[in-house]
This record gives C-alpha cells, sequence and structure tokens, in this order.
C-alpha cells in the first residue's frame, strides 16, 4: 500500500485483517495522492489566454468590426490562439462558460483518459428541450445531446446493429445502389456544354439522405429522381436539417435555447418537418415488416430497420429518436466530406488517376453507364483499395466536419500540469493541429500516401511491441469521428457510404476544378465556403474503329481490368455457337471479347495481343447466318444485364472476358485451393486435418493446421495450373458460414495475397457456393432444391434476386448427425466419417 512522507510515497505492508481498517487507510491513501497532485499543479487561472474585460469578460472579441474572433471561422480563431497563447489555452467567454483550448495531443490523451464513464458534453441543448415537451413521442432528448446513465442507455441500444462490421458490409449493396443513381443523375442534370455540375455539394446532400434512408429506414424516399420542385419531401428534409443545425449553433452561441427565441423556433420548424416526414415513412414501413414472413438466406439476413424493430429491448420512442439523429446527421456529415474529396482530387489529378488505376484493378467497372446487377460493389472489393481509404483521411485532415473533439468537465481534472475544474468545456482543436508541420511535414499539401506509410508503421510498431509515447499521443492527432465510448456510432456505415460513392464516382467521370480555391467557414458543422463546381467528364472509352493495332491494344489491355463478367454458361453457348465457324476463335487462349453496338461486330483479343476482327468491311465472306447467330446472341446476352439494350448509344463496347479466379476454401478442417477459368477446373489441391476416431476437430487447431499448410498449397495450385499470379484475375475466399478461427486464418491470407498481387478480391457465401457449384455442373436455371450439409439441411429457391429458405429441420442437420454418429461408434476421420459410414453401409 502507498502513502505520502515527506512528500515522497513510500510502501508498508497492512498487518490487519480488519476491513474498516483497511478501508480507512485506503482513503488516507487517496487523500495524500490528492492532495500531492493539488500541490504539484498550478491553478486554471494560471493557464495562457485572452484577457477577460469586467462585466463583458471575452465576449466582445466575437463582435464584428471590434473583434479578432469570427462565429463562422472557428479554425482561423484556434490558430490566432495557438499563435498568441500557446498549446493550451484558457478562454473565459462569460463567468460561467469556461472553455480549455487543447493544441497538444499528449495533452488531448490526458483528457480522454480522466473522462470517466459517462463523457458529458454541452451541445444540441435547444433539441433536448423541444423534444423532452413532447414526451408521447420521444423518451429522451436523443444520442446526440443526453448525457450520463441515459445517454449509455440509448447507445448501448443501439450500437451493436451500427458498429459490427460484418452487420454494417452486409448494407453494400443497398448503399452501390444509391450511388448508382446518383452517377445516373449526374449525366441528367450537368451542363452538357461545360459537363459542369453547378452546386455539387446539393447533389451530393440528395444522395447523402436517400443513403441514410435506404439503411435506418429500409426505403427509398426519391431524392435522387431529377427535377425535384422545392416543396417535395427530399427537399424539405434537407432544408429542415440545415434550419436545425443552424438554430442548435445560435441558442449554443447566444444561450437563448431555454426561451422561446426566434432562432428556437426555427429548431422547431424544422424538427417538426423531419418527425412528420420520417415518421410517417417509419410507421409505414413498421406495419410492413410485421407481415413479413421469414427473411431471405444470403449472408444479411436482416435489414437494419428489421433488427432495431425485433429487438424486444428497443422501444418504439427510442427507435423514433434514434432515426432521426442519424438522419439529421448523416445528411451533411458524409455529404460535404464526399465533396471534399473530389475537390482535391480535381485539383490533384495524378493522384485522381492513380486512385482510378486501383479502382479498375479491384472492381468489375461498368463500361455502359447503365444499371446491372450483376455489377455491384462489395465491401471486400472496396478493402482492396488502399488508396482510396487514405484519401479520405487525407480530406479529413484537411476538411474535417468539426474543429475537435468537445467534453464538459463533471470533475476536477489536471491537464498539462494545470488544475481544470468541473463545468469547464474542453475542445481538442484536432483541425488546427492535423495542419502544423511540427505532426504532418508539408501539412498544407494534399498527399493522401503519407497514411499508407503511416499504416506500414503502426504495423512494425505493433509487431516489435514497442511504441513510442510520443507516437501514441500523436494518435489523438486525427479523430473526425471523435474518440472513446462516445464515438461517433455511425462511423462505419459513413466509411462505407463514402468508398462506395467516391468509387462509383472515379469509375465512370474524370473530375476537373477551374475556379477559386475552396475553404470553410462554421454552422454548427464545417461547411464549404462557397458552392463547388465541378466538370465531371466521362472516363474514355474504347472505340476501336480506325485504331491501329498498337492502339487497340492498349484500348483492350485497360479494359481487362474492368470488364463486363458473364455467366460461364453464356461462355458455352458462345463455343458451341462460334467455335467451328470461320474465322477459327481459339477459346482457350482468349483473352477478353468486346462488341461494338454501332458496327454490331466483335474484336477478340487473344493472350498473346493478336487480334481477330468480324464485321462486314473486314471479312467480306463471312456467312451472313453467322453475322446472325452472332448478332442475336450477343443482343440476347446483353439483354440479360441491361434493361433496354433500344436505348444505349453507338459506340459502346461490351466486354466479355475469360476470368481466371483462385478460390480458398476453409471453412472447416478440409483446406483446398481451387483455380477456375471459365467454368473449367485447372487445378483443386486439397488437405484435410485429420483426429483420432471418436474426436472430432477444434477451431484453433484446425485454424494451426491451415495457417501450416497454406502456402505450399497455394504454391502446388498455382503448378498444377501452369499459371504465374499475374494471370490471375480475381481471389475469392470463403466469408461464412464456417468455423471462425479457420475462416479468418484463409481470409488473412486471401487479403493479403490480393494486396500482394494488386487483384480484386471476393467474399463467397460458403452455402451459396455449393448451390452455384451444383446449378454449374447440372445447367439448372434458377432451381428449388434440397440443401444437404454439415450444418444446415434447408429447402431453397431462388427468387427476387436472392436464395430463399423455405423450410429447413428444426433439430439437427444431416452431416452433423452422420459426424456425431462416427464420432460415437469412434470411426476414422480419414477420409472423413461420412465416407466411412458409407462403405460400412455398403457391406
Amino acid at each position: 500500500m502507498n502513502i505520502l512522507v515527506r512528500g515522497r510515497l513510500s510502501q508498508f505492508t497492512a498487518t490487519t485483517t480488519s476491513s474498516n481498517s483497511n478501508r480507512q487507510r485506503c482513503a488516507i491513501v487517496v487523500n495524500c495522492r490528492q492532495r500531492h497532485r493539488h500541490l504539484s499543479t498550478k491553478p486554471f487561472e494560471s493557464i495562457p489566454g485572452p484577457r477577460p474585460l469586467p462585466f463583458i469578460w471575452n465576449l466582445w472579441r466575437y463582435a464584428p468590426l471590434i473583434g479578432q474572433y469570427r462565429i463562422e471561422s472557428i479554425d482561423a480563431n484556434g490558430r490566432y490562439n495557438l499563435k498568441h497563447y500557446g498549446p493550451i489555452v484558457r478562454e473565459e467567454i462569460t463567468s460561467s462558460h469556461r472553455i480549455l483550448h487543447l493544441f497538444d495531443p499528449v495533452h488531448m490523451q490526458s483528457m480522454f483518459a480522466q473522462e470517466g464513464r459517462y463523457p458529458h458534453r454541452r451541445s444540441h441543448r435547444a433539441l433536448i428541450r423541444y423534444r423532452m415537451e413532447r414526451p408521447e413521442i420521444y423518451r429522451s432528448g436523443g444520442i446526440f445531446p443526453d448525457n450520463g446513465p441515459e445517454w449509455a442507455r440509448v447507445r448501448d441500444l443501439f450500437k451493436r446493429p451500427m458498429l459490427m462490421p460484418n452487420n454494417v458490409r452486409s448494407f453494400d449493396q443497398c448503399l452501390d445502389s444509391v450511388a448508382i443513381d446518383l452517377i445516373h443523375l449526374i449525366r441528367i442534370e450537368r451542363n452538357t456544354k461545360t459537363m459542369e455540375v453547378a452546386d455539387f455539394q446539393y447533389q451530393m446532400y440528395r444522395w447523402a439522405l436517400e443513403s441514410i434512408c435506404s439503411i435506418m429506414l429500409d426505403v427509398r424516399i426519391g431524392c435522387l429522381r431529377s427535377n425535384l420542385s422545392s416543396d417535395s419531401e427530399p427537399i424539405r428534409l434537407i432544408q429542415a436539417a440545415h434550419r436545425t443545425n443552424e438554430a442548435v449553433m445560435r441558442t449554443e452561441l447566444y444561450n437563448s435555447w431555454q426561451t422561446d427565441t426566434s432562432d428556437y423556433r426555427l429548431l422547431v420548424d424544422g424538427q417538426d418537418v423531419m418527425a412528420h416526414i420520417i415518421g410517417r415513412h417509419l410507421n409505414k414501413r413498421i406495419d410492413e415488416i410485421e407481415k413479413q414472413c421469414p427473411q431471405s438466406y444470403d449472408g444479411s439476413t436482416q435489414t437494419m430497420l428489421q433488427q432495431l424493430i425485433r429487438s424486444p429491448l428497443i422501444d418504439r420512442k427510442d427507435l423514433f429518436g434514434f432515426i432521426l439523429d442519424c438522419v439529421l446527421a448523416g445528411i451533411d456529415t458524409t455529404s460535404i466530406t464526399v465533396s471534399f474529396v473530389m475537390y482535391h482530387l480535381a485539383r490533384n489529378p495524378q493522384c485522381q488517376e492513380e486512385l482510378r488505376k486501383q479502382i479498375q484493378r479491384s472492381i468489375d467497372n461498368d463500361d455502359h453507364h447503365q444499371r446491372s446487377s450483376n455489377i455491384m460493389l462489395s465491401a471486400e472489393q472496396l478493402a482492396s483499395i488502399p488508396l482510396l481509404k487514405a484519401v479520405i483521411k487525407e480530406t479529413l485532415r484537411l476538411n474535417p466536419i468539426s474543429i475537435g473533439v468537445g467534453r464538459l468537465t463533471t470533475e476536477p481534472l489536471i491537464i498539462g500540469g494545470y488544475r481544470i475544474p468541473e463545468e469547464t468545456m474542453i475542445i481538442t482543436q484536432n483541425q488546427v493541429s492535423c495542419q502544423l508541420e511540427q505532426y504532418f511535414p508539408c501539412s498544407k499539401r494534399f498527399e493522401p500516401k503519407r497514411w499508407l506509410n503511416s499504416s506500414a508503421r503502426q504495423q512494425r510498431q505493433r509487431s516489435s511491441m514497442v511504441v513510442d509515447n510520443d507516437e501514441r499521443a500523436k494518435r489523438f492527432l486525427w479523430l473526425p469521428f471523435g474518440h472513446g465510448t462516445r464515438m461517433c456510432i455511425g462511423r462505419r456505415i459513413a466509411e462505407l457510404e463514402m468508398q462506395i460513392v467516391i468509387t462509383r464516382l472515379l469509375a465512370n467521370f474524370r473530375v476537373e476544378y477551374h475556379h477559386e480555391n475552396v475553404g470553410i467557414r462554421t454552422n454548427l458543422i464545417n461547411v464549404p465556403d462557397r458552392p463547388i463546381r465541378l466538370p465531371l467528364s466521362i472516363t474514355s472509352k474504347a472505340r476501336l474503329a480506325g485504331k491501329t493495332d498498337a492502339q487497340k491494344r492498349v484500348i483492350m489491355k485497360d479494359y481487362i481490368e474492368g470488364s463486363w463478367r458473364f455467366d460461364t454458361r453464356q461462355h458455352e453457348k458462345f463455343k458451341e455457337r462460334f467455335a467451328n465457324e470461320e474465322p477459327r476463335v481459339n477459346f482457350e487462349i482468349v483473352k477478353v471479347i468486346a462488341f461494338n453496338t454501332e458496327t454490331k461486330s466483335f474484336t477478340v483479343m487473344y493472350s498473346d495481343d493478336k487480334f481477330v476482327e468480324l464485321n462486314n468491311s473486314l471479312i467480306p465472306d463471312m456467312p451472313q447466318n453467322v453475322k446472325n447467330m452472332l448478332i442475336e446472341f450477343l443482343e440476347e446476352s446483353i439483354d440479360k444485364y441491361v434493361s433496354k439494350l433500344k436505348e444505349l448509344k453507338s459506340n459502346k463496347f461490351f466486354i466479355f472476358k475469360m476470368v481466371i479466379a483462385i478460390g480458398f476454401e476453409g471453412s472447416a478442417n478440409k483446406l483446398g485451393i481451387g483455380i477456375m477459368k471459365d467454368g473449367e477446373v485447372l487445378s483443386n489441391p486439397r488437405v484435410t486435418y485429420i483426429t483420432p476416431p471418436g474426436e472430432g476437430f477444434q477451431p484453433r487447431f484446425t485454424a494451426a493446421h491451415h495457417r501450416s499448410r497454406i502456402i505450399e498449397l497455394i504454391k502446388e495450385a498455382l503448378k498444377i495450373a501452369d499459371l504465374k499470379p499475374e494471370q490471375i484475375d480475381v481471389i475469392c475466399f470463403t466469408k461464412g458460414p464456417g468455423m471462425g478461427a479457420p475462416l479468418a486464418s484463409v481470409a488473412l491470407v486471401a487479403r493479403t495475397l490480393a494486396q500482394l498481387w494488386s487483384k480484386p478480391i471476393v467474399g463467397v457465401n460458403h452455402c451459396i457456393g455449393h448451390i452455384e457449384m451444383g446449378r454449374l455442373v447440372t445447367g439448372a436455371d434458377n432451381p428449388t432444391l434440397l440443401y444437404v450439409s454439415g450444418g444446415n439441411t434447408q429447402i431453397i429457391a431462388y427468387s427476387e434476386n436472392k436464395y430463399r429458405i423455405f423450410g429447413e429441420t428444426i433439430d439437427i442437420a444431416v452431416g452433423n448427425c452422420l459426424d456425431r454418429f462416427a464420432r460415437v461408434l469412434k470411426l476414422s476421420n480419414d477420409p472423413s466419417p461420412g465416407q466411412n459410414i458409407e462403405e460400412m453401409a455398403k457391406k
């Protein structure tokens, strides 16, 4: 036990077992420690800062003309304070309103370490008043303004579905569908001469609202329809959210939230509009969900709203308030960040092109700029684009949504050697600090790669288990989503949302900027200080007519990385029809096939970069019936992926690539690596983890087995297929269901190879993989099937682009039953219990 003796802490051993005596000694020690800290620190009043005047304190500094601060330029105020007063600044607005500004990451770290179980903040108090005056609608003030146990109760209700990575990743196609609609809207509403979107930010508001409503309300409310009127629901919602944010900022600034001022009435007006529109959509969707039957089986069985509605802990008032908070926060935050991302990429064309190349290598680029349910972005594909995340991080360093993190002390703290009293507002000035040369060299420049180097350095530190204290503190510089238990609850959804829309924008448009620099102004959050006007030109297309072979080769190679993938059965049909016609096409070495809708011709590119072109001018003796068959086949295939072929303009090229895929399967005790090309298995080596008779296989031992064998198995698979890594087009891996540890081990190897080989990566649902394999072998189209495996016995059918379960066993799966039976009989596990039971049954 420690005790203060002559200014030093000494240790002694208690000689009594009395609990009361122990408690008394502990109280003495605590008091001694607090006294020692108090004596060695400085008072709050000694912290440097602007000197207040009698009666008016520092309010005059925010007055127009005479004051040096501007309420709409909080970042400039922070830079002024840092320059004149140093890294820790005391600002007393009034006698009861004290602010402590922190610019040093060490001080920021200290604040977060002392914030306690319930981090307290003072904001949105007008919103609390509004909701507390309407107890028939709201149960609490909400996750933004509430504090203490009530805030913790609300956050605990929603944090699991909002922050679980697997749950968030399941919304990728929903968000991608919204992003595709945004692309279509931009193409319609941009200036046809300048290709410029007059106010890009306005379009992003619409996209953000549609995205958050599609997740939280499970409904598309029509924000991305063209020619929306000013009194339409989406526009009214956006305007209501902006009125609310403006009112919150003004009522906090002038402490006018307690009376019915014009600012408070502005908030009431905005919140009434939002509550009416959101409430109507929510109630309608709840009624629909409560009437629904069992969900689909595709790895993401429930929407976010279904999960929240069916939780027994969440009542309707909490749900309604939380969804309103998500909409209020979601309209501005992601939209402003994406706008600044595109602005910075427009001003840095080299970075833009590098990111576009990574995107084209990692995903199937939609060369038609048309919608297709068969080409949707996934979270796994986005994970293989490291520069994308770095670009977003660098944008949030230069143009964060807020200046930093705010906390209101509920007890005395010690920061930087100063005693901070309770009821002090502490603001971490992350925006200013993130633009200091001492922390970020070339801090004013847009350099996303600094984050790639930073990630590598942090990985090395983790592996060495040694992290420098200064490096640890610097992690508190970049906090656009907050920190700790009060971190933004929608962070993961926001990140996925932004990654998807940026990927879609760059895959479809080349962006430029030719106007004045865009800065920021503060309106509760940081917003652009002028309209962001971006010319968006469609990325270049292949136009083979009139090009030399060398030019065609460059064009076609570009398309190899971003091509339309066709069902392998379509390739088989293509081979059947045309493999024996003249000129002959050797499909074994085909690399790409391009089809020109204008000339009704197609071009084949072989692995050796040689071309075969079929059209009227180059091959006049081609039989007309072959041409007709070709056109009929191509139009039939394209119609399957594009809703209306007639709407396509000329000079559009459809690219058919013979895909080579390598797959990793390790969901149980078998580890397999398979390589396929156009439906043909090129290699498929496998190994099995065998346990003694009568024993099962435990996850951690199975994972260790897979890790020890997977490298040699990859080499064997490539050797049998006679391929090199650069010839692989895509990496696939089982993402579940299965045993957690083996799945994670194999997925880690697949993701690592995707990075090393610069290949796109696709996660495959284990069950659907089995079903698709059977469908490929049998040629069945949209089958109804009996699915029997180690973990499932189910009746499954394909409907509305999903596999749906119509019945399943209520006790134990057939495969599991056989495994248990074999263990009871102590049958050998080599090669598998089921096979050994089958062999015994034959005898």
